[in-house]
């Protein structure tokens, strides 16, 4: 995966949580691997988290991390500057931004 193929992608996955394979794909292009936490389920919570496997069945957990982090971990990787923002997808999308502007 290219560096604009793996923003593309991530751009695409406002809102998701990425598996710990998805936050390598996606962070190797740049240099480094991101980081990981297990998040654990929560989907009868509002706006809770619920987390499906490859086969697109539930599991209470599931390591991997919030796509508006990795575009912000990338974009600190690479010592750009961003607007912080409050909500996670305008996160991803000003992270992102600042990430394409730099490898364009």
């Amino acid at each position: 995966m290219t560096k604009k193929e793996a923003i593309k992608a991530l751009r695409e996955s406002d809102h998701c949580f990425i598996s710990a394979d998805g936050v390598y794909d996606l962070t190797k292009p740049f240099g480094f691997e991101g980081s990981t936490y297990v998040a654990k389920a929560n989907p009868q919570d509002f706006k809770g988290l619920t987390l499906w496997d490859n086969d697109g069945k539930p599991v209470k957990e599931m390591e991997g991390q919030d796509a508006s982090v990795i575009a912000t971990e990338i974009a600190n990787h690479l010592g750009l500057e961003y607007k912080e923002q409050f909500g996670r997808g305008s996160q991803l999308r000003t992270a992102c931004n600042a990430i394409e502007k730099a490898i364009a």
